[in-house]
């Protein structure tokens, strides 16, 4: 993806990481609706294994060709702007996972809804997330990938914290939406900026590394959430994720100027 950024002189990260979103909003009611239709199990991922299958054809995609180094260019990864892309995405999926499985049994557990209001927290991330990389696919166009994802961590840990004191479902509802409207640019947009880090023939070694680091989000989101909501509560946890959200800031700060520098480098 970040070749064919290259290629066509435009960011599409976002839209692409958009329909990931949608596509977990829509299972997320579904879920909901099943459960509380007291539909059985079997029926439920019966029905997702033909969808998947269906599906599966999509997948077929020729190879993106490989782009060879020019003549002279270095072959060494440059690795403290690749580990600092990689934290920046990891904290953002790190607290996408959070909210998309937590978010349903904060609304139950500590605020008392029903599972159908409980569906609705990852619903709604997933559904603002979904329009938040769409309309981040614009912003890219107009605004540097570093001034973005600064703006967008203190909208989703604004967020989080709203969620983390909500009194009521309606309330958390609110701060879930704001969240996802925030982190969902970040994971796409620290991708694309690790591919501009890097000499044009480093961008897809690049970007391999960023998400290795950024996947073991989903390693530490469960242990992280359930050792502080088991000793501390759910409100807590969301607290610490929007404090976690807060330090994408000085990463992001280091990676522009180092856009900066290699901005004023002669092509």
């Amino acid at each position: 993806m970040s070749q064919i950024e290259a290629q066509s002189g435009r960011s599409l990260m976002n839209a692409n990481h958009g329909l990931f979103s949608l596509a977990y909003g829509c299972a997320a009611l579904a879920s909901g609706l099943t459960r509380e239709a007291g539909l059985p199990i079997l029926v439920v991922f019966g029905g997702m294994t033909v969808v998947t299958l269906v599906l599966m054809p999509l997948l077929w995609r020729a190879p993106s060709p490989e782009m060879m180094p020019e003549e002279g260019a270095s072959v060494t990864l440059p690795l403290w702007p690749v580990a600092l892309c990689g934290i920046v995405v990891m904290i953002a999926f790190l607290s996408e996972a959070t909210v998309e499985s937590w978010s349903a049994l904060h609304i139950e557990r500590t605020l008392g809804g029903g599972a159908a209001q409980g569906a609705l927290g990852p619903a709604l991330l997933g559904i603002t997330m979904t329009l938040g990389r769409f309309g981040g696919q614009a912003l890219a166009e107009r605004l540097s990938e570093t001034a973005v994802i600064r703006v967008a961590a203190l909208v989703s840990a604004f967020g989080a914290a709203i969620a983390a004191m909500a009194p009521v479902p309606m309330v958390a509802y609110l701060g879930f939406a704001i969240t996802g409207l925030g982190i969902s640019v970040i994971g796409p947009m620290g991708l694309a900026l690790a591919g501009r880090m890097v000499a044009p023939h480093q961008r897809s070694q690049a970007i391999a590394r960023v998400a290795v680091i950024a996947f073991c989000a989903f390693l530490i989101a469960p242990v992280l959430m359930g050792g502080l909501s088991e000793v501390f509560g759910l409100r807590l946890a969301f607290g610490a994720v929007a404090a976690l959200l807060l330090m994408i800031l000085p990463p992001v700060l280091a990676l522009r100027r180092r856009a900066r520098a290699l901005a004023a480098v002669p092509a």
